[in-house]
């Protein structure tokens, strides 16, 4: 066992140098899933930059990773749909100004409502949807932002989350308190 595993570590190990560029760097596909895109063309939008060329670009990629059964998986080659990223690309789509009755929209549409609709969204869901005015502000959870004042003892102190959980927390708690749209 022991052999195996070092050869196992020492082969990635030799792999991962010969794909490391002169510099230091590795580049490679970034995999993620429709929510990326979604969210991406949404904050765009939001933004007021309806306009900018990688809105079609990202509407394109949505079309080709939805699922014949209407949705868009978690991950790519997901077994099942998630209803967060498909209200996020359904959303998005229509923000690129594909009408409700396009197939695409249609398929999703339909998808979601056999999953439950709105009701079964995520919390950041339900922000990207009330940033552009499709979901009440009333029905989102407030985070105050105050909470980045909590002491580091305090239970939801900010800093007892991952660094990665601290940089969604604090814009969410901004964007809660201010209820942009």
């Amino acid at each position: 066992m022991g052999n195996s595993l070092t050869h196992t570590v020492s082969s990635a190990c030799e792999w991962l140098i010969s794909q490391q560029k002169p510099d230091g760097h590795w580049v490679g596909p970034v995999g993620s899933n429709a929510s990326m895109e979604a969210e991406w063309c949404l904050a765009l939008w939001f933004l007021g930059l309806d306009d900018h060329p990688l809105r079609p670009r990202l509407g394109n990629a949505l079309l080709q990773t939805q699922r014949d059964d209407g949705s868009w998986g978690i991950y790519l080659g997901a077994g099942n749909g998630d209803i967060n990223a498909t209200v996020e690309a359904y959303a998005a789509l229509r923000s690129l100004g594909y009408p409700e009755d396009h197939p695409a929209l249609h398929k999703a549409s339909t998808w979601i409502a056999q999953k439950g609709g709105l009701r079964n969204i995520r919390v950041f869901t339900r922000y990207w949807l009330a940033l552009i005015g499709e979901w009440p502000w009333e029905k989102t959870p407030n985070l105050p932002p105050e909470i980045i004042w909590f002491p580091n003892k305090f239970v939801f102190s900010i800093y007892n989350f991952a660094q990665w959980a601290r940089a969604t927390l604090v814009p969410l708690a901004v964007i809660s308190a201010r209820r942009p749209s």
